[in-house]
C-alpha cells in the first residue's frame, strides 16, 4: 500500500497522530478500497478516536488489490509523532510525504516514511509495525440530542476550570447547558475548607451555531480528553459538534471536512447510580468479532447494552 501526499494536506495529518497520542499510546491502522483509518483507544477503554480519511485527501493512494481489508496493524505512536512534528520553522519545509506499507515474509513488516523537504533534503524513516485485531466504538451519531460551536468559544468556557480538574459534568436542562466540575460527592471530605473548587458556568442556547437538545440530560466525562479533542479543532479550526443521548451513554464529538477526513471522539460518561463507575452501550468490539458471527453478537449485544463496567466502556 502506497500513500502520498503534499502541500495542505501535510499540517492536517500531523495534527491526527498529535491528537491521537493525547489518548492513546499505539495507533491502529487499515486500509480500504475507499477510505484509510487511524485510531486509537486509551488503556482504560473510556475514550476512542478515529480519522476516516478518504483518496481526495492523498495526491496518490493505492492499495493493493489482494491485501483490501487485510491491512489491519498498529504501531507506537510516539516514535510517529516525532517524524511529524512540525515547528514554525520547518512547517512549510516538508513538500511531499510518502508512506509506504511493506511486507516481507522474511523479515518484520515495515512502514517506510519519506519525507521530501526543500532544498532536495530527503529524509526516509523505518517503523517495525504488527498485524492485530482492532478494537472499534461502537456507537451511532443518529442522536436525539446535539450541539454546534467554535473552538474558540469551547476554549473560552474550559478556560474557566482549574486544568487539572479529572472529570467535567454538562447539564441540558431547562433551554439551558450548564457545564461543572465534577466532584465526587462519596470522597468529599466534611470539612468544606478542605473540599475542591467547584466552578460552574451556564451558557445560553444562542451562543452555539446549531443548538438541539429535545430531553434534559446529565453528563459526566473525562476533561483531559475533552481538552485533546479541543486540541485538534483548535489547530485547524474547525467547527466542534457534539452528539449525545442519555445519562450514562456515550458523548460523540465529530469534526468533518466535506470529502476529505472526519473525525470521531467517543467518550464514556459516569452513570447516575454510581458515580465511580463508567458505562455505556457496549463500545469496543474487535475486528475479528466483527467478521465472526453477526446475528449472535447482535443478540449478545442487546442482552448487555446494560452493563456496567468499572473505568471501561466494553
Amino acid at each position: 500500500m502506497e500513500l502520498v501526499f503534499s502541500g495542505n494536506s501535510i499540517k492536517p495529518f500531523s495534527k491526527f497522530l498529535s491528537s491521537l497520542i493525547k489518548i492513546g499510546d499505539y495507533v491502529n491502522f487499515e486500509g480500504k478500497k475507499d477510505k484509510f483509518l487511524l485510531s486509537t483507544i486509551n488503556s482504560s477503554r473510556s475514550a476512542f478516536a478515529i480519522f476516516t480519511v478518504y483518496p481526495n485527501f492523498f495526491d496518490k493512494y493505492n492499495i493493493d488489490e489482494n491485501i483490501i481489508d487485510t491491512l489491519n496493524c498498529r504501531l507506537l505512536l510516539k516514535p510517529l509523532v516525532n517524524i511529524f512534528k512540525l515547528k514554525n520553522s520547518n512547517e512549510n519545509i516538508i513538500e511531499k510525504c510518502e508512506i509506504k506499507f511493506r511486507t516481507d515474509s522474511e523479515s518484520s513488516d515495515t512502514l517506510i516514511i519519506k519525507l521530501c523537504c526543500k532544498y532536495g533534503i530527503t529524509m526516509t524513516h523505518s517503523l517495525n509495525y504488527e498485524e492485530c485485531d482492532i478494537m472499534h466504538a461502537i456507537y451511532q451519531k443518529n442522536t436525539l440530542n446535539r450541539w454546534v460551536a467554535t473552538p474558540k468559544l469551547i476554549r473560552e468556557w474550559l478556560n474557566y476550570f482549574y486544568h487539572r480538574l479529572e472529570e467535567i459534568s454538562m447539564i441540558c436542562s431547562d433551554g439551558v447547558i450548564k457545564f461543572k466540575s465534577y466532584i465526587d460527592d462519596t470522597t468529599t471530605k466534611e470539612d468544606l475548607t478542605d473540599r475542591p473548587l467547584q466552578t460552574e458556568i451556564i451558557i445560553d442556547p444562542s451562543d452555539f451555531d446549531v443548538f438541539s437538545v429535545i430531553c434534559d440530560v446529565e453528563l459526566t466525562f473525562n476533561f483531559r480528553e475533552l481538552k485533546a479533542i479541543l486540541y485538534f479543532c483548535e489547530s485547524l479550526e474547525y467547527p466542534v459538534k457534539a452528539l449525545f443521548e442519555r445519562d450514562g451513554q456515550p458523548i460523540i464529538f465529530t469534526v468533518n471536512s466535506s470529502n476529505l477526513f472526519e473525525a470521531d471522539f467517543v467518550l464514556a460518561t459516569l452513570t447516575q447510580e454510581n458515580n465511580n463507575e463508567y458505562s455505556s452501550q457496549s463500545l469496543t468490539q474487535s475486528q475479528s468479532q466483527i467478521n465472526s458471527d453477526i446475528s449472535s453478537q447482535q443478540q449478545s449485544f442487546q442482552k448487555n447494552t446494560n452493563t456496567i463496567s468499572k473505568n471501561k466502556i466494553l
